[in-house]
């Protein structure tokens, strides 16, 4: 009898141990061993026609950063109906300015010729935008060419101040696994290293084995610029729902919020 009072009282010492020790630890949604990020940037035609009817296939979600500049009115409900299907509408600038080295850009979206007034200015006036098709108040952005930079000056901070947005995709490659230290306002995402499955579907199984969060940028699916092929893509797709209870696959405002719930919870702010 003294024995099994020993052994209930040793059980009740170690079970809130264990308890506290999991804890501290960095958790995911439902179980999941890691978090996986699809975006999409500039609004293309094949994002609608061929990346969210895949996507939703595969009961996926994606993230599509869009540039006013490039909307037409006839693709505008399409966008609307997306977002009732839950994916989200980013904000990737109006114009789409970029560095004068790139031969697209027009001399006055060069964006060595902007100010970070300007740029700041620019995006709340976007977020009004996509507020009109979206009814969403909580928007990410997305960096145009990945420049984090607006006449030689860094617009990080001033994004984070400007409470326009919950946090910002930048394009340096990398899996993402040290979150306590991780700038919200420039999430690394693979891009120009990876443009078939055999590479991202690794990718992603790295970011599983170190419980860590991999973003992937995407412009044409099957069409459009910067292509990806459909099969391609549709292969990455078929293997993060096939495999869901590893993968936590989500819009980037949603990964973004549960990290900073994650930090908070962890005393990482």
């Amino acid at each position: 009898m003294i024995k099994t009072i020993q052994l209930l009282i040793i059980l009740l010492i170690i079970n809130p141990l264990q308890s506290v020790a999991q804890n501290k630890e960095f958790t995911w949604p439902n179980g999941a061993k890691t978090a996986i990020c699809l975006t999409y940037d500039d609004g293309l035609d094949s994002q609608l026609d061929i990346a969210i009817p895949d996507l939703e296939n595969e009961n996926l979600k994606g993230t599509f950063y869009l540039t006013g500049d490039f909307f037409t009115p006839d693709r505008i409900d399409k966008w609307k109906q997306a977002a009732r299907k839950g994916h989200e509408l980013g904000n990737h600038t109006i114009f789409h300015p970029c560095s004068g080295s790139h031969d697209f850009v027009w001399e006055e979206y060069k964006s060595e010729n902007y100010t970070v007034r300007r740029v700041v200015r620019e995006l709340s006036v976007m977020n009004k935008f996509l507020y009109a098709l979206d009814d969403q108040e909580v928007r990410s952005y997305a960096y145009t060419c990945g420049e984090t930079e607006a006449g030689g000056v860094s617009i990080i901070d001033s994004l984070d101040a400007s409470g326009l947005f919950v946090g910002a995709r930048g394009l340096e490659a990398g899996v993402i696994k040290n979150f306590r230290d991780l700038n919200l306002f420039n999430v690394p995402s693979f891009f120009e290293d990876l443009d078939i499955a055999k590479d991202m579907i690794p990718v992603a199984e790295e970011a599983k084995e170190a419980g860590g969060l991999a973003v992937f940028t995407f412009h044409g699916v099957g069409g459009d610029y910067l292509e990806v092929s459909r099969e391609d893509h549709y292969q990455l797709l078929k293997y993060l729902n096939q495999n869901r209870e590893y993968y936590w696959t989500a819009p980037f405002r949603e990964i973004v919020q549960h990290i900073i719930k994650e930090k908070k919870r962890l005393g990482w702010d």
